[in-house]
This record gives structure tokens, sequence and C-alpha cells, in this order.
């Protein structure tokens, strides 16, 4: 008969076991520490352009709006990661939105603060997809065709954490975000 483990021994080896598996899941993304994304996309002019959105960035925008909006940093980052293609995209529809009328909105739904340049990029992008919403039917329908062929051109390197990432040009998480 042989002798049974003991209760530490056990303990031991299951709490390997799980840091393991820990740090096997972060393992592909040891090359870009502290980023929630790293993007590369082509921009208006035919540049290759290449960005990174760290994790402290979404996560104090998303703490400065989850509150009120109730986003997630997943949708705080889908917002930053595709707003250069987004903003070029609307200004062609004549939509075009400012940081000042981002602080306004957020005003507006928050009150008055000191808000981070990641909030007011999120809103930018969501006053944005609200513009497009309000274009006719068939700018509508051309506007979403494009933007959902530019962001499938866009290289995006996501942090596991924020696996979340949904590609499409009107999100409903913030759709009490209104222009001020």
């Amino acid at each position: 008969m042989s002798p049974r483990p003991s209760r530490r021994v056990i303990t031991a080896v299951a709490s390997l076991a799980l840091a393991a598996g820990t740090l096997a899941g972060c393992a592909g993304w040891s090359a870009h520490p502290g980023q929630a994304a790293v993007v590369s996309y082509t921009d208006a002019d035919g540049t290759r352009q290449h960005t990174s959105i760290s994790v402290e960035t979404v996560e104090d925008a998303t703490a400065e709006l989850a509150p009120a909006l109730g986003v997630a940093s997943a949708d705080v980052l889908e917002g930053l990661v595709y707003l250069p293609v987004l903003e070029s995209l609307a200004a062609e529809y004549g939509i075009v939105v400012t940081d000042e009328d981002a602080v306004a909105a957020l005003e507006g739904q928050l009150g008055p603060g000191d808000y981070s340049q990641a909030s007011i990029d999120y809103a930018r992008s969501i006053l944005i997809g609200q513009g497009a919403s309000a274009l006719d039917q068939e700018a509508l329908a051309e506007i979403q065709a494009r933007y959902s062929e530019a962001a499938s051109a866009v290289d995006v390197e996501v942090a596991p954490r924020y696996n979340g990432v949904r590609p499409w040009i009107l999100s409903t998480q913030a759709a009490g975000l209104e222009a001020g």
C-alpha cells in the first residue's frame, strides 16, 4: 500500500498547476507588456501607421465612463482601436466630431470633469457612430460596408483580457451618450 499524499502536497501541486496555466495564457502576449492592443493600419494618405494602447489608458477611461454609461473595458478598447478608421471614413460623409463636441457630450452625461484623452476619444467614436446612423439608409449601408472593409484591414493584436473586441460601427453599449 502506498502512502497517501498529504493535503499540503496536494495544495502545492494544485497551486503550481494553476500558476503554470496562468503563465501559459500570458506567454503569447509577453512581447507587448502593459499594452491592451498593438494596432497597424493604413491611413487615408496610404501611409502605414503603428500605434499601441496601454492597459492603463483603457482602464482609466473605463473607470471614468463605466459608472454612468455602463461600458466595459473591451468596449472602450474597441472605440480607441478603430477610431482612426472610423474618423477618416466619417469625414468623407461630412461627419466630424471634435474633442470639444465629445467633452460637451461627456459633461452632459457625467457632469463637468477633467476627462482623459482616451475618454474623449471613446466619446468621439460613439458620437461619430451616432452621426452615421443619422444618414439616409443608402448612405448608412454604404458607410457600414466601407467601414467593415477598412476595419478588417486593420492589424490588431489584443491582450487576452480584452478578447471581446468587436469591430462594428455602431455600439449599443453607450447608447446613453448623446451630443451636447
